[in-house]
């Protein structure tokens, strides 16, 4: 089982809730990559604590990992609602 299957599902989504740079296609800097993929670190920390320690290899794939899970759940769910 990969971390990311371990990941409290809930716990994910609020996160990325906070953030609304990774799913607001309105919000300003919704196209500026460099500001999303430190909205992914931000989360990626936040999940695994010893983040800092991964490799560069490791932190790429985690990354890779949790926004191939963020389109999953996005394309299958209305996550976010006007309610």
């Amino acid at each position: 089982m990969s971390a990311i299957e371990e990941i409290d599902m809930d716990y994910f989504i609020t996160l990325i809730q906070e953030r609304e740079i990774i799913w607001d296609k309105s919000h300003v800097d919704f196209k500026n990559k460099n500001l999303k993929t430190k909205a992914w670190e931000k989360i990626s920390k936040v999940l695994f604590p010893d983040y800092e320690n991964f490799t560069p290899e490791r932190k790429n794939k985690v990354g890779n990992d949790l926004v191939k899970k963020w389109k999953s759940i996005s394309s299958s769910k209305i996550i976010f609602s006007d309610t």
